[in-house]
């Protein structure tokens, strides 16, 4: 398994010779898990271009993390500052309309007691009394549930609070189980919990007052998972403390006292100091001492209690005791160590010392973080290739990196459900514009209503337009359907007519003359003949009539006697027609035209 994490696996099991040598074993899964945390604490993360840095934790998931919570709380936030104005609200409602009740039942008090003191004791009174006593208790019972609904708000909305703070803080105690809030100090915590097992906490301060404390498991790796004494750590260790001996005169001599077999009741960890308290019992109140260890050239304070229960007296360390307490507390922090990274769940986040749970503006936490995230932002955006990426680096193996990059836009579009009013507490990440899904969807929506009302004008013009030139169609279809319907039957009938008889009218006896040739007036009819010889030309079935027989044209073709007839056959004709009397051609009213048989 090459790579970082096997060069410190084959560090750490070969310490102490000249050369490391390979593992010849496989590393299970929980044993990479470890070794990984481990590994983490010392690794280094390189910028985009590849120059080095200070960061030895993942700050871009870190990052994008930090926003996502950040996001969570504030909306969180929003929903209950939503909810209180509703209550608010409704307090206000409620106050009035009790004012009005009391206002109310004021008045009916008054009327009451006017009509009482006109005569007592009559019926008219006993009345007023009942009525004075109904409206009484109406009133009080009006006003009673009024108050018990506006107390069921307040309860509402406590427990509302309450959820969604309970949700984030859910979020934010698994980003907590990972990383540490920027410029943390932290130290380790571990006490003698009812003097049979160890807890464990890890605390974490900051220098904008927002402290953390995470569970730690004190897992069975640990040396803690027990009750440990001295003697686990340090055989043998002594401890010179003052004390008042002599039998006649008393005096302040330093005495050596073994404490190799004194519990070690409770033990703090940090970068700067370390403490620890030594008991003789496993009891918190039981004889023994405390220990303080801060410095770079060591520096210790110690006090004694000599019986439980008793005062702790503080007395200097005698130089011979400094150095193995000291080694002893070296020991103690490195055991500590092992059990750091063992997060189990966050017990609590203080910010100014109130929890952040009861906070009243919890958005100060955000804008604090984001404000000490910013010059590190700042920093891997300065060393990254593009200015819309956050990118870092790690090494991998002598000739492998990994390369971690950010976009600022994914960052700036989780922000864009935030009210824009919010958006300053990420000014100092400098994500560039943050979209507003709330103009975007308006717009839109105007877009679309204005796409309908335009979709619905072009459709009823449209509609008007295809009608308009549907009824010119239909029409003019239905005029020449008639037109040619008509002609048709007027040509059939009035060849009918002409061929068939000469009774004046076409039809039945009964039947109304549908051409007359009265309705010529003075005008020649052979004006009316000549307009329908084309008509005429076509075969008339009114019976047998005499033809001649076809004769050869030119082409070969046959056509009708009518068609072959001469200029001189028609010029026979026309004196025929002369020869009628006016009064032929103007007929009376009993009189019925006969219109000729053959032309």
């Amino acid at each position: 398994m090459p790579g970082p994490v096997h060069d410190f696996f084959v560090s750490h099991f070969a310490r102490g010779k000249q050369k490391a040598t390979a593992v010849p074993f496989a590393l299970t899964e929980c044993c990479k898990r470890k070794l990984r945390e481990k590994w983490e604490v010392y690794v280094t993360y390189l910028y985009g271009d590849s120059s080095s840095s200070a960061i030895t934790i993942n700050y871009i998931d870190f990052l994008r993390q930090i926003v996502d919570v950040s996001v969570e709380m504030l909306l969180a936030e929003q929903r209950v500052d939503a909810a209180r104005a509703r209550q608010r609200e409704l307090e206000e409602a409620v106050r009035t309309e009790v004012s009005r009740l009391e206002e109310l039942g004021a008045r009916v008090h008054g009327i009451i007691e006017s009509v009482q003191q006109i005569r007592s004791g009559t019926p008219t009174a006993r009345c007023a009394e009942v009525i004075e006593q109904a409206s009484t208790n109406a009133v009080r019972a009006a006003v009673a549930d009024l108050r018990s609904e506006l107390a069921d708000n307040v309860e509402r909305v406590a427990i509302d609070r309450k959820k969604q703070r309970e949700a984030y803080m859910k979020s934010l105690g698994a980003l907590l189980l990972v990383y540490d809030l920027p410029d943390s100090s932290r130290e380790v915590h571990l006490a003698l919990d009812y003097g049979e097992e160890y807890t464990g906490q890890l605390r974490c301060h900051t220098p904008y007052d927002v402290s953390t404390s995470v569970d730690l498991d004190v897992s069975a790796s640990s040396a803690f998972t027990r009750q440990v004494r001295v003697s686990y750590f340090a055989p043998g260790l002594e401890i010179h403390s003052p004390e008042r001996v002599g039998w006649v005169r008393k005096q302040l001599k330093l005495v050596k006292n073994n404490v190799s077999k004194f519990y070690i009741n409770e033990l703090t960890v940090s970068a700067t100091r370390t403490s620890f308290k030594l008991r003789a019992t496993p009891a918190f109140n039981s004889a023994g001492y405390d220990v303080l260890i801060y410095g770079v050239e060591p520096t210790v304070e110690i006090a004694h209690r000599k019986a439980a229960d008793a005062e702790m007296v503080a007395f200097d360390v005698a130089g011979e005791d400094i150095e193995p307490l000291a080694d002893f507390g070296k020991k103690l922090a490195q055991a500590v160590l092992e059990i750091k990274h063992s997060r189990k769940q966050l017990l609590g986040v203080d910010v100014d010392g109130q929890p952040l749970i009861e906070h009243e503006d919890p958005a100060v936490v955000v804008e604090r973080v984001i404000e000490a995230m910013a010059p590190v932002v700042g920093e891997i955006a300065a060393h990254s290739q593009s200015s819309s990426e956050l990118v870092l680096r790690r090494q991998l193996d002598e000739d492998r990196r990994e390369e971690i990059f950010l976009s600022k836009q994914e960052l700036a579009t989780k922000l864009a459900d935030l009210p824009e009013s919010l958006h300053r507490l990420f000014a100092p990440l400098d994500l560039g514009p943050i979209p507003i899904p709330g103009a975007v969807a308006e717009s839109v929506e105007v877009s679309e209503e204005f796409s309908e009302d335009i979709a619905e004008d072009m459709a009823e013009e449209l509609a008007e337009d295809m009608a308009e030139e549907l009824a010119e169609d239909m029409a003019e279809e239905l005029a020449e359907d008639m037109a040619e319907e008509l002609a048709e039957d007027m040509a059939e009938e009035l060849a009918e007519g002409i061929a068939g008889n000469r009774s004046g009218h076409i039809g039945d006896d009964d039947d109304e003359p549908l051409f007359d040739m009265g309705n010529l007036g003075d005008s020649d009819p052979r004006i009316y003949v000549e307009e329908l010889e084309p008509e005429l030309s076509r075969p008339v079935d009114s019976g047998p009539a005499e033809t001649e027989p076809a004769t050869q044209t030119d082409t070969g073709s046959e056509e009708p006697e009518l068609a072959t007839q001469s200029d001189a056959e028609s010029e026979q004709l026309d004196p025929e027609l002369d020869k009628q009397t006016d009064s032929e051609r103007r007929p009376g009213p009993d009189t019925k035209h006969e219109p000729p048989a053959v032309l």
